[in-house]
């Protein structure tokens, strides 16, 4: 039997995959400027916003970390790693987070910038006693509301209401988008493609070259800028009652990586 005529006339189109819309080097500093580091929701929301602009989560990734997921660093058999996400020396820490449940249940190790790290020690000695092991919870406003462990719907708010006061435009106002500036970021400074995708957990090598493909007209600087730093560090943070800093202390042994 022969093959029908209309078949062999079928032919297949290469799927234009949709380019990530990145921000630029002012709406990244703006946007993780805006927390507000004298409040526990800002100092957690601060956190968050580091985690997915230095370390390539995606929202899902982020909400399902736990405290224990941020670890001292193992023997890293790729130092090109290291140096993606923190260029400078300085900004290098000894530390890491932990990915589990990725993509096809893969699990993959970044390592932590500076910034990223200073952000999580602030929110781990403001975070509430809770009974779940998750990295971020909820922070209720009635006393009887036990903390609960944010969903990724919750962590898309967060990022939706820090960007609209940094005045992002309003298709970056996402955790996606946040992800895939750094990872812009990446390959504009020449980062080997086979990095950012073990980084960013890249199934197809294809998502990865896209951010090769991808060249915005506004140049844009590593998220450890110093004029980031200068602003972020100017801002203080405020301290609690002596209970609170004690039962901080009790914490910070528990987890020394945070300390």
């Amino acid at each position: 039997m022969g093959a029908d005529p209309l078949i062999a006339q079928v032919r297949c189109t290469q799927v234009q995959h949709e380019r990530p819309n990145a921000l630029s080097d002012l709406e990244l500093s703006q946007l993780l400027a805006r927390p507000d580091l004298r409040t526990t929701i800002g100092t957690r929301d601060r956190a968050i916003l580091e985690l997915l602009a230095r370390a390539e989560l995606r929202r899902s990734e982020l909400a399902r970390l736990t405290v224990a997921d941020i670890q001292e660093r193992g023997r890293q058999p790729d130092k090109r790693r290291r140096r993606a996400i923190a260029p400078r020396r300085g900004d290098q820490t000894p530390l890491e987070v932990v990915v589990r449940g990725s993509k096809r249940g893969r699990t993959r190790t970044i390592p932590l910038h500076a910034e990223a790290h200073d952000a999580l020690r602030r929110w781990y000695a403001a975070r509430p006693r809770a009974a779940t092991d998750a990295l971020f919870v909820s922070l209720r406003t009635r006393r009887s509301a036990a903390p609960e462990p944010l969903s990724a719907g919750a962590i898309c708010d967060i990022v939706l209401k820090h960007g609209a006061a940094a005045v992002v435009r309003d298709d970056r106002r996402t955790a996606h988008a946040l992800r895939h500036t750094f990872c812009t970021m990446l390959a504009e400074r020449g980062v080997a493609m086979e990095v950012i995708r073990a980084l960013a957990g890249h199934v197809d090598i294809r998502t990865t070259q896209l951010r090769r493909r991808h060249r915005p007209t506004q140049s844009r600087r590593h998220p450890g800028a110093s004029a980031l730093t200068a602003s972020v560090g100017s801002v203080s943070v405020s301290v609690a009652s002596t209970a609170r800093q004690a039962d901080r202390t009790t914490r910070r042994a528990d987890h020394p990586v945070l300390a």
